[in-house]
């Protein structure tokens, strides 16, 4: 399956993720100045695609880790799609 177009955030998302390595939400957040809230829904959605991965870590202040997914090393190559405000 091949991945929609990526927005322009969600191409500066899985940049840092594939510079990061592994991240935690809040500050993959505070990296890219995303709010929080608006960071879990692209996050979400990028998982939902298999684009990154959302792993249980005790040890981060959000209780999770972000990784890249394998199909996510081609995405930031695709055509950015313009942001748009969602319904």
């Amino acid at each position: 399956m091949t991945p929609k177009e990526l927005k322009d955030n969600e191409k500066k998302i899985l940049a840092w993720i594939e510079k990061a390595g592994a991240i935690s939400p809040s500050q993959l957040a505070a990296e890219t100045m995303i709010l929080p809230q608006e960071m879990w829904e692209m996050l979400n959605r990028l998982a939902e695609r298999d684009l990154v991965m959302l792993r249980d870590d005790p040890d981060s202040v959000d209780g999770k880790l972000i990784f890249a997914a394998p199909m996510a090393k081609a995405a930031p190559k695709m055509q950015a799609k313009p942001e748009q405000d969602e319904p």
